[in-house]
């Protein structure tokens, strides 16, 4: 029989009508897990007479020691204590999906859950919405496709991503778009539910994840996001057939020759936006170019998308070999750089190019290379804004009697402070520069990159080496070396502010650090690449004016 399980008697006789014998079963507790199995009883004077009884034991653990089963982690943190009572904010795990869009899905953002202990664990997984709630919230093991489950199994001694897919809808069914009232009659709403995770082994004990977010009525909107280009069938059979001895071919031919998506503003009201591509095999331009949407003006907005055929040329055996290629490009709303949709456009010379694929990519690829450069052009950018900006307050100071060595201590102790007032000014002078606001742009875009590919692969090791070097490059600089008390200060430093300066970002800053934030939200476990970047964030948050609240809490608006 089972070890864990025992008998009174494992035999006996019953020698009169209605006679009755107890039969009392014993289970050993000695280690957590689940027991199902059957018990067979036998009439010794008849094979044919045999009874069943299926008998199952879970051996579950107290609260007090769930901690050391699972633990939930976001945005690379793992509370230990149990879920807090109401009002206590001491141990809560937060995510806040920040600003959202009517009718938009989200699917970039998970949390982990991870086992601790030598057994496999079964998790359940709820939320606290009702049913007739216009908010949905869905959990998946995929941000690709939404791949559901009743419960969650993880084995002994691993964690599993789960990701979230929400959506906050502006009617009740998708067929009443149509009757909504005028979208400046939609009002912003804050949207807050509970995500509780607990697990079958370990008794009276889940753990809450607090989630929030600010849903605004969209004014950007796409035809459609997913352009497909591949070679026609009968081409695309004879290029995979290609003996390897045979010349290289000079080009491929794609079908379509040209795609399109409409711009639209569903509010009706004035939208200005712009177009930023990430393609190398493909050419995309917007028509008209003032890429202005206004409510008296008919023309339609179209963004055209054909294949680069000198690219095409220059790669066709790199083509030809990888088949299955992914680029994009994103549409922005100027006025809210929140707002934003990112068109897939794939191209395919394989046998079964018909049929629609995700790529997923496993290693640095042509994409990367472009992103590495934008990143690159971009430091160049903002050190030369930067360094003629400071060059000038330096000057400044110098000019208005700044104090020499021989000066007086008091003279010498307000130096600094002189310095300090004369670097905040020219902050609130730079916000007005249009080469700031550019350069604001083009970060913008580098983080909003860093978590499309770091989405596409799942895992935040493809994108750490390109993410660090985003970062670390920006925050080494001498504009926000001059609020912190960072080591690593440049040897050719000329803001020579003391201990006694304030040590608050200015409110030109805090948006560079919420950039950092809104990156690492989307990767919540801790064993990865992107570590170093969670320390340089611990460091920045104590010089920002919301560094006494929650990380997640952030982003709420990265304007």
């Amino acid at each position: 029989g089972e070890e864990w399980l025992s008998f009174s008697r494992t035999s006996g006789t019953l020698s009169q009508l209605h006679e009755t014998q107890v039969v009392t079963l014993h289970c050993s507790t000695e280690q957590l897990d689940i027991y199902p199995t059957y018990v067979v009883i036998e009439n010794a004077d008849n094979p044919d007479d045999l009874k069943t009884v299926l008998v199952s034991m879970e051996m579950v653990v107290s609260d007090t020691t769930a901690q050391s089963y699972f633990s939930v982690i976001v945005d690379g943190k793992a509370k230990s204590s149990a879920a807090p009572r109401t009002g206590e904010r001491t141990g809560e795990l937060l995510i806040n999906m920040g600003d959202v869009y009517y009718d938009v899905l989200y699917v970039n953002r998970s949390f982990v859950v991870e086992n601790h202990s030598s057994l496999p664990l079964h998790f359940m997984i709820n939320h606290n919405l009702r049913r007739s709630s216009l908010t949905e919230v869905n959990f998946s093991l995929s941000n690709i496709s939404l791949k559901v489950f009743s419960t969650l199994l993880v084995p002994p001694h691993t964690s599993t991503r789960v990701f979230l897919h929400f959506r906050v809808f502006s009617a009740p069914d998708s067929s009443q778009q149509s009757e909504l009232k005028p979208e400046n009659e939609l009002h912003d709403q804050h949207v807050q539910l509970e995500i509780s995770v607990s697990c079958h082994l370990v008794k009276d004990y889940h753990r809450v994840i607090r989630l929030s977010a600010t849903c605004h009525p969209t004014r950007l909107s796409l035809s459609q996001t997913d352009l497909e280009f591949c070679t026609p069938r009968g081409e695309s059979t004879a290029l995979n057939a290609k003996p390897l001895d045979s010349p290289p071919l000079r080009t491929i031919r794609l079908e379509p020759s040209i795609q399109t998506t409409v711009v639209l503003s569903p509010s009706k009201l004035q939208l200005r936006y712009a177009v930023r591509s990430s393609c190398c095999f493909f050419n995309v331009t917007s028509e008209p170019s003032d890429c202005l949407i206004c409510a008296a003006d008919p023309r339609p907005h179209l963004i055209s998308v054909q294949p680069n055929e000198a690219a095409i040329r220059q790669h066709v055996a790199f083509l030809t070999n990888a088949k299955y290629i992914e680029e994009h490009f994103t549409v922005y709303n100027l006025d809210d750089l929140n707002e934003h949709k990112q068109v897939v456009v794939r191209l395919s010379c394989g046998h079964v190019h018909q049929q629609a694929f995700s790529y997923a990519p496993s290693k640095p690829m042509y994409g990367s290379s472009v992103l590495e450069e934008q990143i690159l052009s971009f430091h160049s950018a903002f050190m030369s804004l930067w360094d003629t900006h400071l060059t000038d307050v330096v000057n400044a100071v110098s000019s208005t009697g700044a104090p020499a060595q021989s000066n007086s201590n008091v003279e010498e102790s307000d130096a600094p402070g002189k310095l300090h007032a004369a670097l905040l000014a020219k902050c609130n002078a730079v916000a007005q520069d249009e080469a700031y606001s550019q350069l604001w742009f083009d970060f913008r875009h580098i983080t909003d990159e860093l978590v499309f590919y770091g989405m596409k692969a799942q895992t935040s090791r493809f994108v750490s080496p390109l993410a660090n070097l985003a970062y670390k490059m920006l925050f080494r600089h001498e504009i926000f070396n001059a609020f912190t008390d960072t080591q690593h200060r440049s040897q050719q430093r000329r803001l020579p502010l003391t201990s006694s300066e304030a040590k608050t970002f200015p409110p030109l800053l805090v948006p560079w650090v919420k950039q950092l934030s809104y990156f690492l939200m989307h990767f919540p476990d801790v064993h990865s690449g992107i570590e170093p970047l969670r320390k340089l964030e611990r460091v920045l948050l104590r010089h920002t004016r919301y560094r006494d609240h929650s990380v997640s809490t952030a982003p709420l608006s990265r304007r």
